[in-house]
């Protein structure tokens, strides 16, 4: 149905042969687009809103004219549909109240949020994903300003978003022009930098490490069953791993084991998830493979928790040049003492010490690892 993708609120007059050329053209379109239509609507989708979403007096956006407030739906004669009854949505602008068919509310009104750029940000993300917005603006800015004919009053309680909202203007969309070309730069320069960013990972190179089941041997050579630690080590958590905790720690030792350069993979998950037990895993997998770890936390308290733990589960697991890495695990907060902490940054320093518990402490310039 041509009338259904039609961008404009109210119809106007062509000849058979126009329409004709214009059903011809769009259904070509639509068998080029057809691949990319399908992943955009859905993410348009987000940000749209549905017609029994709506709230009467709510502030919310038009992608071509910003920002207007809804009064509510009446039912009109579609002239696109041989004037039989439909529903339309009665909008509010700065200079007049517009009618918007309510089959076009999703293509045409988004949620408001926070002040014009942001709105203005929102909607130019959504019109990025349209593919050819660009071209149906002028109809559908030409179409709007037309049906934005004198409604019914309706009587609304007021709301704190209709006291002093800055509203679009139907005749005289530039100032939202302006400001969607405004966001439009700062979503190209937001995705500029994050390309940029993750050029940079790539280009950023390190051994991988060890997997730990497969080892018969240290780095320096010495005979051991790599896959009977491995064992011992995730016995000693002394609970089963969760579907989820168990995804999580493959995914991160696959990083670490697989691939050539640093892990970026973020682990979410709410207290008591088991996320700890994600860290302890990636951190045995790295020490293994005689890799000095930190292990940075945000509190003295839970550094020191995260210490206890570390220390009970690598003690009897893990040696290095005959100390045992539990008992030689280190701490470093604001309570460690002044000759502990001097003595443990040279050992940090020399090679050492394999596993290092703080807080921004570590973060320090006197922490030099090897």
């Amino acid at each position: 149905d041509e009338d259904e993708d039609g961008d404009a609120a109210v119809s106007s007059t062509t000849t058979a042969t126009k329409a004709a050329t214009k059903k011809k053209a769009k259904t070509t379109k639509k068998k080029k687009d057809a691949a990319s239509k399908s992943s955009n609507q859905v993410q348009r989708q987000t940000a749209a809103v549905d017609v029994n979403e709506l709230s009467p007096g709510g502030l919310y956006v038009h992608k071509d004219f910003g920002k207007c407030i809804f009064l509510g739906v009446e039912t009109h004669p579609d002239k696109r549909r041989n004037n039989r009854p439909a529903p339309f949505v009665m909008l509010r602008f700065a200079d007049g109240l517009a009618k918007l068919p309510a089959r076009q509310l999703k293509r045409h009104i988004y949620r408001a949020k926070g002040d014009d750029a942001d709105a203005a940000q929102m909607a130019a993300t959504n019109q990025n994903q349209d593919g050819d917005n660009s071209s149906s603006t002028t109809t559908t800015a030409a179409a709007a300003a037309a049906a934005a004919e004198p409604s019914q009053a309706l009587t609304l309680k007021p709301t704190r978003l209709m006291k002093s909202p800055r509203l679009g203007k139907l005749k005289d969309p530039s100032a939202w022009r302006r400001t969607m070309q405004r966001s439009k730069r700062t979503i190209d320069g937001q995705v500029s930098k994050l390309m940029d960013t993750l050029i940079k990972r790539l280009q950023v190179t390190r051994p991988q490490y060890e997997d730990v089941s497969t080892m018969t041997q240290r780095t320096d050579g010495t005979p051991m069953d790599g896959a009977g630690i491995l064992q011992a080590f995730n016995e000693s958590f002394g609970y089963d791993l969760t579907p989820d905790q168990k995804s999580a720690v493959e995914d991160v030792v696959s990083d670490m084991t697989l691939e050539p350069f640093p892990m970026d993979r973020l682990v979410i998950g709410d207290v008591g998830y088991g996320k700890t037990e994600v860290a302890v895993r990636a951190v045995f997998t790295a020490a293994m493979s005689d890799r000095q770890v930190f292990v940075l936390a945000p509190t003295t308290v839970l550094a020191t928790q995260h210490y206890k733990v570390l220390k009970r589960r690598f003690e009897g697991v893990l040696s290095k040049d005959g100390v045992d890495i539990g008992e030689s695990m280190g701490l470093l907060c604001r309570f460690t003492k002044a000759g502990e902490r001097r003595k443990l940054l040279e050992r940090i320093a020399k090679g050492e010490q394999l596993v290092t518990v703080g807080t921004h402490a570590l973060l320090s310039d006197k922490v030099e690892s090897r």
